[in-house]
């Protein structure tokens, strides 16, 4: 097979991270038809390209040009969320270095891509960008021949189905991250040559292979042709590593007695506990503490061994392996704010009880069941409790008009929220509690200098803030703002 010399990448999902924003996008445009909203899980399964099929499937109703236009008046009200994925300029940098020619194809706006990509900083990496592609299976053999691109020294990497069956119907290989909008389940059903975590793991398999995707240490599943095959139609073979991989993995427990869980792509976004392999020469604790530090930047002591399980080519996990799994239990040394790299999408400190109701990769739950059986001070304790703040005053840039946001306008907050008051009650601690004073703080920090259009994106943006800060749950905020003569005022509400 021949050496892969030009590589087509998709943009969203891909290169970058706009799912946020396009996620709270459309849920403003299902909000505005009166549907309801998404959650990011259902919007992650349910959406599809081309768009047009995804707004007839939930607004039949409307002329997709009016939903164009909602979409391009909403969407640069978040577009500051939309990041360059990590891995994606490195990638480029290697793929370059190696002589491949670059190209993007991709169905977003042109002048949504003119701000993403000058914020990316790698576009002097890409030989030449195809935007605004409605369908892609339609235009991919259109690239192809404009740029004399030889199939059999093509790839294509893509984040969605749709990506998948554009590089089949152009006759290319593909490769799918799952950095993007689709699930693992979802991509797998289309059958790509290989699926990856993200680049950097595409970028060791092409680097072991000398740029093609053949066996390698990695054990993706790959896709042969027929005479690779040698049987009637395409079959996915799973490369079978030989020997089993040793990793380490803790549940994690808080002052509070809660639990951390953490959501990964490569677990088919099921919750499980961080963890990761053993390094050559490294004892499997200090694997542990390394891999914890490196995932959740927590510091964690009282380490205390488990068992060890076998996770023998689970389904769940998003290629074939063989691990030897080592589980421990652990305690966080200081705070417990998780800052995640990122292998992980999401976390949450729950009980024991509320991680049982949770979508759980079966390794964790044989885990939590042996814990749960065998170490019955480690059930959970929490007592929650309620705090209310009213009337927090804020001075915000807020405004439609260009005019409105040039002044600050004085706004009133409500704030709500439950708390874990378990370590507070047990040691009379004012440090194990929520400090008032610095949420109030936080409040009035977060909307000084900066300038927003609608009252619903700075109400969802603090509530994130608020969250991310304090270890609170199960609230609601409320904000009051004077907006019209004859009007006392009007708030805006958000539970969290």
């Amino acid at each position: 097979m021949k050496k892969i010399r030009n590589i087509i990448f998709d943009w969203s999902g891909t290169l970058v991270d706009d799912l946020p924003a396009v996620w709270r996008t459309t849920n403003h445009i299902l909000s505005r038809t009166g549907r309801e909203e998404l959650s990011v899980d259902q919007f992650r399964e349910k959406f599809v390209l081309p768009f047009a099929e995804f707004y007839k499937a939930h607004v039949p109703e409307v002329d997709i040009r009016e939903l164009e236009g909602w979409w391009h008046e909403y969407f640069p009200t978040v577009e500051h969320l939309v990041e360059p994925l990590p891995q994606s300029k490195h990638f480029l940098e290697y793929v370059k270095s190696e002589g491949c020619r670059t190209f993007i194809f991709s169905a977003i706006h042109s002048k949504q891509f003119e701000i993403q990509s000058e914020r990316a900083g790698f576009m002097h990496l890409i030989d030449a960008p195809f935007i605004e592609i409605d369908n892609k299976v339609n235009r991919i053999h259109q690239l192809l021949s404009q740029n004399e691109l030889q199939e059999s020294e093509t790839l294509f990497i893509g984040d969605m189905e749709h990506d998948i069956h554009a590089a089949k119907a152009g006759g290319i290989r593909s490769c799918a991250v799952l950095t993007g909008y689709n699930g693992l389940d979802q991509l797998r059903k289309c059958m790509p040559d290989v699926i990856v975590e993200n680049l950097n793991e595409l970028g060791g398999i092409l680097r072991t292979n000398q740029f093609n995707l053949g066996a390698t240490d990695s054990m993706q599943p790959k896709v042969l042709n027929n005479s690779e095959a040698g049987i009637d139609g395409r079959t996915m073979q799973r490369l079978i590593p030989e020997r089993p991989v040793a990793t380490v993995g803790a549940l994690i427990f808080n002052q509070s007695g809660k639990v951390l869980m953490i959501q990964t792509h490569k677990w088919s976004d099921l919750w499980g506990i961080p963890g990761g392999k053993i390094e050559w020469d490294e004892p499997s604790e200090q694997a542990l503490i390394r891999e914890i530090k490196e995932e959740t930047q927590l510091s964690i002591s009282r380490i205390r061994f488990v068992f060890v399980q076998d996770c023998i080519q689970s389904d769940e996990f998003y290629k074939p392996a063989h691990f030897l799994l080592l589980n421990y239990v652990a305690e966080v040394v200081g705070e417990d704010r998780v800052v995640l790299n990122d292998e992980a999408q999401d976390y949450r400190w729950v009980t024991i009880d509320e991680a049982f109701r949770m979508e759980l990769n079966a390794p964790t739950r044989k885990l939590l069941e042996e814990v749960q059986k065998s170490k019955p001070e480690y059930k959970a304790q929490s007592k929650s409790q309620r705090i209310s703040l009213q009337g927090v005053q804020v001075n915000v840039n807020i405004g439609v008009p260009d005019w409105e946001r040039e002044i600050a306008q004085l706004l009133k907050i409500d704030l709500e929220f439950a708390f874990d008051a378990g370590a507070a009650i047990k040691t009379d601690d004012i440090g194990k509690t929520i400090n008032y004073a610095e949420v109030v703080q936080h409040l009035v920090e977060f909307s000084e200098g900066r300038s927003w259009r609608l009252l619903e994106q700075y109400i969802d943006e603090l509530s994130q803030s608020l969250t991310g800060a304090f270890n609170i749950f199960n609230g609601e905020i409320k904000v009051h703002k004077k907006v019209l003569p004859g009007l006392d005022q009007v708030t805006v509400s958000s539970k969290f």
